[in-house]
């Protein structure tokens, strides 16, 4: 068998292998948009999950305080039991910075005096501890707290847990 090639027919298989690596290389570019966009879709869903992860993580911990002793609502303006004959009132938050300033009034209901009040204040996963010089039997003392990396929009429940303190108290 004897086979002649020419090279008008080898320019045309060439040109015909031509034709279908651009036919091939065009598939594979579609493809490849095809996939990029699949990853861009992807990536949204992923970063929406993480959203909402984000948001159910502070659900549950606003859960956990608001269920425990010394939680307090900072929308309300109701004067709310602490623990340990304290109470908190008179309260005010205010974005600062990367936080939440937080003030307000804590009332020593007891017939010690306490001195050197050591409170811990957690909104979210943050606690910040702060200390009162002074509270006198049956009255109050103002603060001013800020507790950092605490978004606005998160503040609505919170804790103030009373810690330790000189007392003094007076026999007859």
């Amino acid at each position: 068998m004897n086979l002649s090639v020419s090279p008008r027919s080898c320019s045309c298989v060439l040109l015909l292998a031509s034709l279908l690596l651009l036919a091939c290389d065009r598939d594979v570019r579609k493809e490849v948009e095809d996939m990029k966009s699949t990853i861009a879709e992807i990536r949204q869903e992923v970063h929406n999950l993480d959203s909402t992860l984000a948001e159910l993580r502070w659900d549950f911990t606003f859960y956990k305080i608001s269920n425990q002793k010394g939680s307090i609502d900072f929308a309300s303006s109701n004067l709310q039991e602490i623990g340990d004959g304290f109470h908190v009132g008179n309260l005010s938050l205010a974005q600062h910075l990367t936080g939440v300033k937080v003030k307000g009034r804590i009332i020593n209901g007891t017939s010690l005096d306490h001195s050197n009040v050591a409170f811990h204040l957690t909104i979210g996963s943050q606690t910040k501890e702060f200390t009162i010089n002074s509270i006198p039997p049956n009255t109050g003392a103002y603060f001013d707290v800020y507790v950092p990396d605490v978004p606005i929009d998160r503040t609505r429940w919170g804790r103030i847990e009373y810690q330790r303190s000189s007392i003094t108290y007076y026999m007859k």
